[in-house]
């Protein structure tokens, strides 16, 4: 086992759908990084009688075993139909998604900034591929693309989230024209 978890990805094709199939093998920071450290917290939580730190911390392991039950395999399906990806999706509870080929606007790797999750492959907002970086997300979405052109519609919407059917373009004239004297 190596100290850093890596990432393998194999791609098969067959007449009607591309499958891809993401095995990840975990390293030494991967599986004692967090059990040890949470483990820490759990101890001093017990000798300092913090109770609601110490429920917190079994929160966490409750998590950590949950995620860990799910295997290390995902398994992507793309074809005409949709988009499908069951296994290890990066949550504790959720195993499976599935989105119609009617409702995928984009495809593509999002970095995952602070609150908003992991890095991956997403389709739509949704995150089918947890934990890859840009290259491997790249990858495998350019090869959907290319497979199933018309999978991939873009954002049909041309209202705004904040003003509705009343959004438009603002000029706001800032040009630089010089002014006369």
């Amino acid at each position: 086992m190596k100290l850093i978890g890596q990432t393998k990805i194999t791609t098969v094709e067959e007449p009607d759908r591309l499958q891809f199939i993401l095995t990840r093998e975990h390293g030494w920071l991967d599986v004692v990084a967090g059990p040890i450290l949470l483990t820490g917290f759990a101890v001093y939580s017990f000798i300092a009688q913090s109770w609601w730190f110490l429920f917190f911390c079994g929160i966490g392991f409750v998590y950590m075993v949950a995620t860990y039950l799910n295997g290390p395999v995902t398994t992507l399906f793309v074809s005409d139909e949709g988009i499908e990806a069951s296994g290890n999706l990066g949550r504790a509870f959720i195993t499976h998604a599935r989105i119609e080929a009617d409702r995928v606007e984009t495809l593509g790797y999002f970095g995952g900034s602070g609150e908003d999750g992991t890095p991956g492959l997403y389709v739509n907002r949704t995150e089918l591929l947890a934990k890859l970086n840009e290259r491997e997300a790249d990858s495998i979405s350019f090869a959907v693309r290319k497979r199933f052109p018309l999978l991939e519609r873009g954002d049909q919407s041309s209202t705004s989230l904040l003003h509705g059917e009343d959004s438009g373009i603002t000029t706001l004239g800032l040009s630089s024209r010089s002014p006369e004297r």
